[in-house]
């Protein structure tokens, strides 16, 4: 007996060959059934309605998006990557692009410019799990490699240390991500301190007021305070 998922797909690859029999130019429905197809497995004929979907909308960011997917897979990252920049150029926005660009960046090694498309592609969608576990993990191969990930999301700008305690101060444009960017600064270092604050400041902002700290000490773990914005005095 076919599960249900499967069935919902045998009925969108049906509808959809059904609105092309009407209307062969129909992108949209090129791509949607690439969709349906890619995901029953048929990856061959995926390409072929992604393909069409570009023939006939050459400015399709989707389209785009699904051709280098599938560029992706076969190895082909280079060609790949020339789909995820159209897709891009079409749409800054879209997020699956930026993900999957940052994906055969790393795959080719260029994980600093990797990172700068999971950080923005977590941007455009902050609920995105995958681009966030993307990101961290770029991050992290960036410090074990001794590199200071500035220019894509956050940048280590002060260090002093004292007494087993540690303070650093960190300008970032994802204060939504502090507990998260702490993490990747403690962790390695933890076991020589009792205790670490890590203050964050908004990128391009006088550095007289943290926006946010996260403090990690071995007790209480990782516990992060955000602060009031401070009001200006008439």
């Amino acid at each position: 007996m076919a599960s249900p998922r499967l069935e919902r797909l045998d009925d969108a690859v049906m509808h959809y060959r059904r609105a092309l029999a009407l209307r062969p130019d129909y992108a949209v429905a090129h791509f949607e059934l690439g969709v349906a197809m890619e995901r029953q497995g048929d990856v061959s004929t995926a390409m072929e309605h992604y393909r069409a979907a570009l023939e006939l909308d050459a400015s399709y960011p989707s389209a785009h998006n699904g051709v280098g997917f599938l560029l992706a897979e076969q190895g082909h990252l280079e060609d790949a990557i020339t789909h995820y920049e159209e897709a891009i150029r079409f749409d800054p926005e879209h997020e699956p692009a930026h993900n999957n660009y940052g994906v055969a960046l790393a795959r080719l090694n260029r994980i600093a410019e990797a990172a700068d498309h999971f950080a923005k592609a977590l941007e455009i969608d902050p609920d995105s799990q995958e681009a966030r576990r993307n990101l961290e993990h770029a991050e992290q191969v960036l410090l074990d490699r001794g590199v200071t990930p500035a220019g894509f999301g956050w940048r280590l700008v002060f260090e002093l240390s004292a007494h087993s305690v540690l303070i650093l101060k960190v300008e970032t444009g994802r204060l939504h991500d502090a507990n998260a960017i702490a993490q990747l600064l403690v962790e390695p270092i933890k076991r020589r301190y009792v205790e670490v604050l890590v203050y964050f400041y908004r990128t391009g902002s006088p550095r007289t007021f943290a926006a946010t700290r996260v403090q990690w000490s071995p007790h209480a773990g990782y516990v992060e305070t955000t602060f009031p914005e401070p009001r200006s005095m008439n």
